[in-house]
C-alpha cells in the first residue's frame, strides 16, 4: 500500500492486517467494489501517516474518527500506542459499511504498524483481547 511521500511515518503492514485485508476483498462483490475497497484503504492509510493522532476533521470524508484503544492485558508495548480508524465502505449496507483499521505508533521510529482491518458486521465491537493477543503475537508486538 502506498503512502504519501510528504508524510513523517511510515507504514508496514503485519501479516494478520494483509490476511485481514484480503479477506474483506474478497468479500467485495465484483471487481468494481474490490479496486473501490483497495482505493479506499490506501487513502484511509495514507490520512494515518499523514496525522496518526488526528481525532476528527479528516478531508477524507470516508474516515469518521481516530479512537486511541486501550492495549489487552498484560500488553503495554513501550513507545507504542494503539489505535482504530473508523471508516464507511460506501457501497456496503448495514454493518457492512463500518469498516475498521487498527494501528498500532512506534513513535521512536516514526512507523505506523496495521494491526486489523475488519467491518462492523464481522466484530460488533472490538475484537476480544484473547483474538488480539493471537494478532499481537504474529505481529511481533513486543509486550
Amino acid at each position: 500500500m502506498s503512502g504519501l511521500s510528504s508524510s513523517p511515518y511510515d507504514f508496514e503492514p503485519s501479516a494478520p492486517f494483509i490476511r485481514s485485508a484480503k479477506a474483506l476483498k474478497k468479500s467485495c462483490k465484483g471487481k468494481l467494489q474490490q479496486t473501490m475497497l483497495e482505493s479506499l484503504l490506501t487513502d484511509v492509510i495514507d490520512a494515518i501517516m499523514a496525522a496518526p493522532r488526528q481525532i476528527q476533521g479528516h478531508p477524507l470524508q470516508a474516515i469518521d474518527k481516530f479512537v486511541q484503544e486501550p492495549w489487552p492485558s498484560k500488553y503495554d508495548p513501550e513507545d507504542c500506542e494503539f489505535w482504530k480508524a473508523y471508516f464507511i465502505l460506501p457501497w456496503e449496507s448495514g454493518a457492512r459499511r463500518l469498516g475498521r483499521l487498527m494501528y498500532m505508533i512506534h513513535e521512536p521510529t516514526q512507523t505506523v504498524i496495521g494491526v486489523l482491518v475488519y467491518t462492523h458486521a464481522e466484530y460488533q465491537t472490538r475484537p476480544n483481547d484473547k483474538y488480539l493477543k493471537g494478532v499481537f503475537r504474529e505481529a511481533d508486538v513486543p509486550r
